[in-house]
Formats: C-alpha cells, structure tokens, sequence
C-alpha cells in the first residue's frame, strides 16, 4: 500500500474513531525500501495497531505473532480470549530479548539478498514456460503462484511432481465454493538451498511441458 494511501486510512481512523489493525507478515523480507508501519505513521497513537509474525521471518515451528500498539489502547484482555495455547514464557523472553537487541532486524538484513537471489531464480526458470504457464512472484514473502491455463490439469501435475519428490499445492486447495477462475501451482522457494532449488524448479517445468503437450 502507498504512503498516500496509508495517510488516508489514517485520518478516515483519526475522523471516525477508528482502529486499523496491519497484519505484515513480510515486513522484515521486502526487497524494496519497506513503507513505514501504519502504527508509525501514526505517531504511535492509539489508531493503529501493527502485528508482525517471527513465524514468517525466523521459524514457523515458532508460532508466534506480536502486536505493537498504544499504551492508551486497552487491548491485552480482550486479545488473549482468543489466544488458544500462548507460548511459553521462556520462548516469549527470549524471543523479546532478540527484538529489543536488534538480532531479529540483523538477521531479516542478511537475508534479503538470499531470497531475492531465489526469487530471481523462480522467475528466470518459471518465465520461459511463456504461455504453458505464467509465474507470479512478489517482491516478499516465501512463495510463488505459478498459474497454468484450463487446459492443464494442476492436479496431473502435482501428482506427477510428487512421484518425482517434489511437493507443490495446487491454488484451488486454498479456496472453498465456488471454483476459481484459474487454477496453478502454490511453490514454497526460500526454505531451499539455491543448487536444489534449481533442480526443484527444472523439474516442475518440464513437467508442465509435458502435461500441457498430453492436454493439447
């Protein structure tokens, strides 16, 4: 979102009364010069609240998600009703004790040029399917949504791929009624070392191929 658009939810918030909750997984990955939170751009006031997840950007067997937000705003109770099993409160310091010394920054910094290196990859190998298949990776996060045409059967593929050891899910596994428009591969990229995520991604493609041939 723009910082135009942000100073717009923020006086709407500020006229109205509102609360604007921004939920950034991916803060700490971007590629590009991150926008400041809404939280920020609030002068920490008490219309806006910032959760960011050390799930996303250290382990997911973490599990764990924080809130940044107003001393003014009186929002522990009512949170933690719908907090099933809070982590330890081992876990919680030291996780605590890594944000306030800045590792937790220090460690999404060295990282950001890995995974741009692999995102670079995703696109170079997934970008010349041309029109077997159209590959869509953003400048954060840890995955890449490769759309394929009606035609193919993301299904056959995933099957195939898994015969070969290499497990995708498929975009229509992630929604619920109705179909989706299209349907494509969902491709998990950055827990990999870059020489196997080449192989991964060559052999997703060529299999692609092949069941886009079959399907012609």
């Amino acid at each position: 979102m723009s910082q135009a658009r942000r100073r717009q939810w923020l006086a709407w918030a500020q006229r109205r009364g509102g609360l604007l909750i921004e939920y950034d997984l991916y803060g700490g990955l971007r590629s590009e010069t991150p926008a400041p939170s809404l939280w920020r751009m609030s002068a920490r006031s008490a219309s806006a609240v910032h959760v960011g997840s050390l799930s996303r950007t250290l382990s997911p067997t973490l599990q764990v998600d924080y809130l940044v937000f107003s001393a003014s705003l009186s929002l522990r109770r009512s949170l933690l009703q719908h907090v099933n099993e809070p982590p330890s409160p081992i876990v919680q310091d030291v996780l605590c004790q890594l944000l306030d010394e800045g590792h937790v920054t220090r460690y999404t910094r060295r990282m950001m040029p890995v995974y741009r290196q692999k995102r670079d990859l995703v696109r170079r190998v997934l970008g010349d399917l041309g029109t077997v298949g159209q590959s869509a990776c953003t400048e954060f996060g840890t995955h890449a949504v490769l759309t394929l045409p009606r035609a193919v059967s993301c299904r056959t593929v995933a099957a195939e791929l898994r015969r070969h050891g290499v497990l995708v899910r498929t975009l229509s596994s992630f929604t619920s009624g109705a179909a989706a428009p299209s349907d494509g591969l969902v491709i998990g990229y950055t827990h990999l070392p870059v020489p196997e995520l080449e192989r991964g991604l060559t052999l997703i493609a060529g299999v692609v191929r092949s069941v886009s041939r079959c399907s012609a």
